[in-house]
């Protein structure tokens, strides 16, 4: 798919910067228009934007204000196809706003991108940052700086074998933290220790979990799984009301009196609503 997808689009013989995901206010993209900037003498480099969000009209405009030739903004994909873009890329970029609140975030796409194999450019504080030099997956950058950004690009360029070392690193980090099966192997034995379990004591949560909820079931109630999906490491899908199925019985005597439960990434966070005793 690599080939093919560098033919369909012109990128055969650059070094490819990806982004893929919202084009929103919160992703900071102004970044990686800096970058560009930055870069736009150096004709080893193109950068790449795959999404849509209510920035993607400003992005387009800054593209032919500024004669950013070296930056494509292309139309959202679907899911199914992330992966051959992830793959065409030479590094792939993860970027949001320098705010408190995100300081706990951790985005979806440097999951995926990780779990691709692909190095990364993080310019996100806190846990996503920490995830990244934690695994070893790339080089990080504060979100505002777009000097440190095309640092960073120039310097994988330059580097590939690196670069290749970084997504070896990040995808082999993702498998061994972030895998759905793992993980709720893990929650079922946590579980069954739980301090609270039997009394309905104090909320209990995992200490680490992955970024996305994809399903909150208030109570005992699973219907709200209904036809949503997660997502391995390793691409495998699985449906959701079923995992909360399976892992039901052992979150029954947790769950009685806390009131919710929250799948993310293949563990459940449960959680003490305010006002509970």
């Amino acid at each position: 798919a690599r080939p093919r997808v560098r033919g369909d689009h012109g990128w055969q013989g650059g070094f490819v910067l990806l982004y893929f995901g919202a084009l929103g206010e919160a992703n900071n993209l102004g970044v990686l228009l800096d970058a560009a900037e930055r870069l736009r003498h150096d004709r080893r480099f193109l950068f790449v934007l795959v999404g849509d969000g209510i920035r993607r009209a400003w992005l387009q405009e800054q593209v032919v204000a500024r004669g950013l030739d070296n930056l494509q903004v292309l139309p959202a994909a679907p899911k199914s196809r992330a992966p051959d873009f992830l793959n065409a890329a030479d590094v792939c970029v993860v970027s949001l706003q320098d705010i408190p609140v995100f300081a706990g975030a951790i985005p979806t796409k440097l999951i995926e991108y990780m779990a691709c194999g692909r190095p990364v450019l993080c310019g996100v504080r806190g846990e996503a940052r920490r995830i990244v030099e934690e695994a070893g997956a790339g080089v990080c950058f504060d979100p505002d700086d777009h000097a440190a950004l095309a640092a960073a690009a120039q310097r994988l360029a330059s580097a590939p074998d690196e670069a290749q070392r970084f997504g070896e690193k990040g995808r082999a980090h993702v498998l061994r933290h972030f895998d759905t099966r793992q993980r709720q192997r893990r929650l079922l034995s946590l579980l069954e220790g739980a301090p609270g379990a039997a009394c309905g004591g104090d909320a209990f949560a995992p200490p680490r979990f992955a970024s996305q909820a994809v399903a909150v079931c208030t109570g005992r109630r699973q219907g709200a799984a209904q036809g949503l999906v997660m997502s391995d490491a390793a691409g495998g899908q699985h449906d959701a009301a079923a995992s909360v199925q399976r892992l039901a019985p052992a979150c029954e005597r947790v769950a009685r009196g806390i009131g919710a439960v929250v799948v993310a990434g293949g563990l459940l966070l449960i959680a003490r609503p305010a006002g509970l005793g």
